[in-house]
């Protein structure tokens, strides 16, 4: 295959996220490797639910926004020490679910210098036990995206403060899997400034596939704006979050359909319904005083993923 290239230098993610799925529809002449650092930012899969896998408070208070990309897979965080790596090609049966081919390069270059890296059965990218890289794929129209995030120098308490929650939270949505990580700094074979390690990894892997030569334009203006509106809308991010349960010790559980507003009460064996929301005054009447004052906090607290919106 004849590779395109090109090296994005914004650091919106909405914006980078939205020119790889437009390049997707495009379906585009060549294969493009496409490489971006996003601002700091806490990514989640097209299916999963927001509630299970961040820390939303953290998110608060450190002016971090959610981002919900269009591919599966699980959540990650995003800051100016992650290089995302996107291989957009025609869609291959072998290459779904699969990371061998696009991951190949990447490892053969580290095994080469000594280290032990691999490919797990979860498609981490994995060098001496510790994971370095997670990926996602879509699939669409007889094309596919395929998306990796490779931590070079990423903040990683900023990482496990991000995705560490505490509540437990019950729901059908796809889960992420939790893994010791680390930064490829340590390796000491990569440079520090960002568009340097992005060169330098394309370098690593025209050694295998051949040189890549730069995408020359940039989709149009209106499909790509479109495109980024969608992705920052609060129906994209937060409206397809799946429904879910909150269970406290005590054994109340709180049900929602997903958006933060709680629609009944399970306490044993005793039910309520309710129309309760984060984002309007309420009428807790009809349920018992005594879970009140938890119903308030659970309110306030998911209140919190539409003031996101207001930091960014």
């Amino acid at each position: 295959m004849n590779w395109k290239f090109h090296f994005s230098r914004s650091v919106n993610p909405w914006e980078n996220l939205a020119l790889e799925n437009v390049w997707l529809e495009e379906a585009m002449e060549h294969p493009v490797f496409l490489g971006y650092f996003n601002a700091p930012c806490a990514v989640i899969g097209k299916n999963q639910n927001l509630f299970q896998e961040l820390n939303l408070p953290y998110l608060y208070e450190n002016h971090l926004p959610i981002v919900r990309r269009t591919s599966g897979g699980g959540t990650v965080y995003h800051d100016l020490g992650c290089l995302n790596l996107s291989f957009i090609t025609p869609h291959r049966t072998d290459w779904v679910g699969k990371w061998d081919f696009f991951f190949h390069p990447f490892i053969s270059f580290l095994q080469s210098k000594g280290f032990v890296a691999f490919t797990n059965p979860r498609n981490s990218l994995m060098v001496n036990d510790k994971k370095v890289g997670g990926s996602a794929q879509k699939v669409s129209r007889g094309r596919m995206i395929s998306h990796c995030s490779l931590l070079f120098h990423t903040n990683l308490l900023a990482l496990e403060n991000a995705l560490s929650v505490s509540d437990h939270i019950e729901s059908n949505a796809s889960l992420s899997v939790r893994a010791n990580v680390m930064n490829l700094e340590s390796t000491q074979l990569f440079p520090e400034h960002s568009e340097e390690i992005f060169h330098q990894v394309k370098s690593i892997y025209e050694e295998h596939w051949g040189n890549f030569e730069e995408v020359q334009q940039l989709p149009e203006s209106e499909k790509w704006s479109a495109k980024i509106q969608e992705l920052e809308g609060i129906d994209w991010r937060f409206g397809r979050n799946p429904a879910f349960t909150l269970v406290f010790e005590s054994g109340l559980k709180i049900h929602s359909k997903g958006n933060g507003c709680i629609h009944a009460l399970d306490y044993f064996n005793q039910h309520w319904d309710a129309q309760l929301s984060p984002f309007q005054e309420n009428d807790f009447s009809s349920i018992p005083n005594e879970f009140h004052q938890e119903l308030k906090e659970v309110l306030q607290k998911w209140r919190i993923h539409l003031d996101l919106e207001k930091t960014w």
